[in-house]
């Protein structure tokens, strides 16, 4: 029987960690509740646990169960585990067995740096995560949405934050979350943001809209055709050490961009264009470009827009601020046409500051009425003004415009479509600032404020008129 509790014995023993049972000892050490168990041994009536620490015996208890539950602090200590038969004599014993025992700490992941990241083979990813409780043997993992888990390392720690390094060989292109795992088997995931690691990818550059360009000269819009255009995408045209940043570069799509630059008196030559993703991969086009040497008498000019004329209808309301008699009110709002033409002649366009100057003819109908004696007033104005166009960003203009006309004003009694009282011309003067958006498909969006002071035989109106229209440009 001996022999046989010995045998039944040497079953492997299991030591399980309670998580998160922490209670105090003498007010300074941390005590750790921990379990031991093993297989039962038939014809057992208990068994007795005796753990030690530096050969001196500190714990010896009997229990009928074939767990032990009991709490010590952190450490390093040895147990074995007795058999004992009805009579409580010793049948059999384990030899020592190592114990370690340490504290559970429960760890937190708040936010990580960076959020976005580009697949680069042969390289590491390095993060900055806000912690709590980490410990240097803790784990860390990115793990995507599949959940496959990528190992980091730790490189520093302190209090708040860790420094860790992944293989970037071993992450696909996905969405990932940091994950903390403590020794104890303690987890926290990040749920304030994700990783996104993306695909490399280099585009191609096929054509260009304008191969042969002057010094001396603004290009806009020089369309570049290829593909895998990433939007963020970068651009340089460069000979040698003779280098051209264009002034603007906007995203159309995936196989189309547009690039506005400015040659001024770089060395005539053939010119390589380059583009480069966010992901920072480069592509080259050799000899994109060439560049020829400036006529003397030249001065850098733009080339007049091909679509200078321009027509808008909309809204337009009034405010009264000044009049002869007070009391004056807005009644219905009122409609308002606009057509305009850019004065891009060769007259003007020898002279930079008169580039955008433009004519306007302007019509529009609005109402006010008088409650005091329930008259109601209309006005039919038709002016003309001169417009100027000061380009602001993603292809905003600010236009402010100055004019005059003449104003038609008839009177009604009890409503607008009362019995004519009376009806006269003015004259009228209006100043104006307004903001245009131009949209690829020739479509146009304005709005802004007039005020016109018009003067009649009967007396004088100052207005404002607040507007909104839509339009097209030709």
């Amino acid at each position: 029987m001996r022999d046989k509790f010995k045998r039944l014995l040497f079953i492997p023993l299991m030591i399980l960690p309670l998580l998160g049972l922490n209670a105090q000892m003498s007010g300074k050490d941390k005590l750790v509740e921990q379990e031991l168990s093993w297989a039962d041994v038939e014809g057992a009536w208990g068994y007795e646990v005796i753990i030690r620490s530096s050969g001196e015996e500190i714990l010896r208890q009997q229990t009928e169960d074939s767990i032990y539950v009991f709490s010590l602090s952190p450490g390093e200590y040895e147990f074995s585990v007795i058999v004992l038969n009805k009579f409580k004599k010793i049948v059999s014993e384990t030899a020592w067995k190592p114990l370690f025992i340490k504290e559970a700490f429960q760890p937190v992941v708040r936010r990580f740096s960076p959020e976005e990241t580009f697949q680069r083979r042969g390289e590491t990813l390095s993060i900055q995560a806000e912690v709590y409780q980490v410990q240097p043997d803790t784990e860390f993992f990115l793990t995507d949405t599949e959940g496959n888990a990528v190992p980091g390392t730790q490189k520093k720690l302190s209090a708040e934050s860790v420094e860790l390094e992944f293989s970037m060989e071993e992450l696909n292109p996905g969405t990932y979350t940091l994950s903390a795992v403590d020794s104890s088997g303690l987890s926290d995931i990040s749920d304030t943001n994700i990783l996104t690691v993306q695909k490399i990818i280099k585009a191609e550059i096929k054509s260009v809209s304008e191969k042969r360009l002057v010094q001396q000269q603004v290009y806009r819009e020089i369309i570049v055709k290829g593909r895998d255009f990433e939007e963020g995408f970068s651009s340089r045209i460069f000979m040698d050490n003779q280098l051209i940043i264009p002034y603007e570069s906007e995203w159309i799509s995936s196989r189309e961009v547009r690039i506005s630059l400015i040659t001024g008196n770089i060395t005539p030559g053939r010119y390589d264009l380059e583009i480069s993703n966010p992901s920072g991969i480069k592509t080259k086009k050799e000899k994109a470009f060439i560049i020829e040497k400036a006529p003397m008498t030249q001065i850098i000019q733009e080339i007049p827009p091909e679509n200078s004329f321009s027509i808008l209808g909309g809204v337009i309301l009034t405010s009264n601020v000044s009049a002869d008699y007070d009391g004056y009110e807005s009644d219905a709002p009122g409609f308002a046409v606009k057509i305009r033409q850019d004065l891009n002649n060769k007259f003007f366009w020898r002279i930079p500051g008169l580039r955008p100057l433009g004519i306007e003819l302007g019509v529009d109908y609005t109402s006010m009425k008088y409650p005091p004696s329930q008259f109601y007033y209309n006005q039919l104005y038709v002016g003309f003004h001169i417009y100027y166009r000061i380009p602001l960003l993603h292809r905003w203009f600010l236009i402010p415009r100055i004019g005059g006309g003449i104003s038609n004003l008839w009177i009604k009694e009890d409503s607008m479509n009362g019995e004519t009282l009376q009806g006269e011309l003015g004259n009228a003067v209006n100043i104006a600032f307004g903001a245009q958006k131009h949209y690829k498909n020739g479509m146009l969006l304005e709005f802004g404020i007039d005020y016109r002071y018009s003067d009649y035989t009967g007396g004088d109106f100052g207005n404002f008129h607040p507007w909104i229209m839509g339009g097209y440009r030709f």
